[in-house]
């Protein structure tokens, strides 16, 4: 499974869990409605570690510290178009509560949304975490 999602196989998920080859069958039709449901479950990992954050800039730290320390999960999760959207739906709905509670204004919203995710994509990538604190702050 270590060779990446674009390779994974439900033989090498069976392998790994040390179950039947026909075993993953009979809980996923394919092998693209099991990465969707480990993508959901990571989702549901992210967004308990962002709801731990009282503050934005928490907030926004823990998504980026998700995705720098769980690279591989993290693009898993957030790059299978419509099933990422619907797995990442909570933690961009928690996000942008905080965004608001915040003081932050609803039309600036889908820019900072932007930002943190295209952060947080590029630390996913490898590139070095940035503190996006004072950028948000002008977003406001």
């Amino acid at each position: 499974m270590a060779r990446g999602d674009g390779e994974l196989s439900l033989r090498d998920v069976a392998r790994a869990a040390g179950v039947s080859p026909a075993a993953p069958y009979r809980h996923f039709r394919d092998r693209e409605a099991l990465l969707d449901a480990v993508a959901q479950d990571i989702a549901g990992e992210l967004l308990a570690d962002v709801r731990g954050e009282a503050s934005l800039v928490g907030a926004v730290n823990a998504y980026l510290t998700f995705a720098a320390q769980r690279r591989a999960e993290f693009r898993l999760c957030s790059g299978r178009c419509q099933a990422s959207n619907n797995a990442l739906a909570p933690v961009w709905d928690h996000l942008r509560r905080v965004w608001e509670s915040d003081g932050s204004s609803r039309s600036s919203w889908g820019s900072a949304h932007a930002l943190i995710h295209g952060a947080a994509t590029l630390v996913a990538d490898g590139h070095a975490p940035c503190d996006l604190g004072d950028t948000l702050r002008r977003l406001r």
